[in-house]
């Protein structure tokens, strides 16, 4: 019989033991400040972590009870990812952040990681004659994040910060354009589209030369001068020289392009003595009009003309 009633004893113990500890659980759990207000003592997210894509957004939300206490939402760095008072997380930066919720005296954070999307540019292949340019853009989101141009050959086609290609020479080079962990490239061609003279037709006389000028912008491009009869007229770096009487192309290449002028050599005019004018050839006189008024020109008293001295025999 005493037996019994230990056994009985030991189990009321022990439930009593175990009311009394669930009951301290909620008191801890559910417990107000002298206000009335609950207290938080657990706070969680519905997400812990975040990977997006620049110009996506995630709601976070609290999943614990909080009771009516108020949520405060900050990011360690807004320029990569912006939180409202709602909990919606923007990517507005490559990099990452942290988020963090705060109610009452506890607090919870999310890593959030924001990506780029694959980069593109408005134009992948480009073709400019000397001194043109092309601006560059992305096409693709990229934020505020920094942007890294470059050119593989700047004495061909140089970039400036904003994307800006100039064309400094003939040749081929690559552009390119890094942000975040991401590169996109433009192949970029300086090419002469045309080539012109400064005259298409030259008149020359026998032993005379000419310079002959390149109207186009060529920079510091080679050029090949060639002429269709050396025996009429040479070239050389320009300067047309003339030899014999005749008709002959002067040409000029740069870059695969040509330019062409016609030069026509003739015979020096020489004055004949012995050409005899006939006397019977009656010349008309220039008409004068007695109307016409012409202004004496004005003498400076004070300037002494010394007399033209005459000839005995006149």
């Amino acid at each position: 019989m005493k037996l019994v009633l230990v056994k009985y004893r030991t189990k009321m113990v022990l439930r009593v033991g175990i009311l009394l500890f669930l009951m301290s659980f909620l008191v801890v759990s559910c417990k107000k400040d002298d206000d009335g207000i609950q207290t938080v003592k657990t706070l969680s997210l519905n997400k812990n972590q975040l990977q997006m894509e620049l110009g996506n957004s995630e709601s976070l939300a609290i999943t614990s009870d909080i009771g009516d206490q108020t949520v405060s939402w900050t990011s360690t760095d807004p320029l990569v990812a912006n939180i409202d008072e709602s909990g919606t997380v923007a990517a507005v930066g490559f990099g990452t952040a942290i988020i963090t919720a705060t109610a009452g005296e506890m607090s919870t954070t999310c890593d959030v990681e924001i990506t780029l999307p694959e980069l593109a540019l408005n134009q992948t292949e480009v073709s400019l004659a000397l001194k043109d340019t092309v601006a560059l853009a992305f096409t693709s989101e990229i934020g505020n994040t920094e942007v890294i141009w470059e050119s593989s050959d700047p004495l061909v086609a140089e970039v400036a910060d904003n994307g800006t290609v100039t064309a400094i020479n003939f040749g081929t080079a690559e552009i390119s354009a890094a942000a975040g962990d991401k590169t996109t490239t433009c192949d970029v061609e300086v090419i002469l589209l045309e080539l012109h003279f400064d005259q298409i037709e030259l008149s020359l006389v026998e032993g005379s030369n000419k310079n002959l000028t390149i109207a186009t912008d060529i920079g510091n491009a080679p050029v090949v001068w060639n002429s269709s009869d050396h025996a009429i007229a040479t070239v050389n770096n320009g300067v047309v020289i003339a030899h014999t009487v005749g008709e002959v192309t002067i040409s000029a290449t740069v870059e695969g392009i040509s330019a062409e002028c016609v030069v026509t050599v003739r015979e020096p005019f020489v004055f004949d003595p012995g050409i005899i004018i006939d006397p019977g050839i009656i010349v008309d006189p220039i008409p004068f009009d007695p109307g016409t008024i012409v202004d004496p020109i004005p003498i400076d008293p004070g300037i002494i003309v010394d007399p033209i001295p005459l000839s005995p025999g006149l």
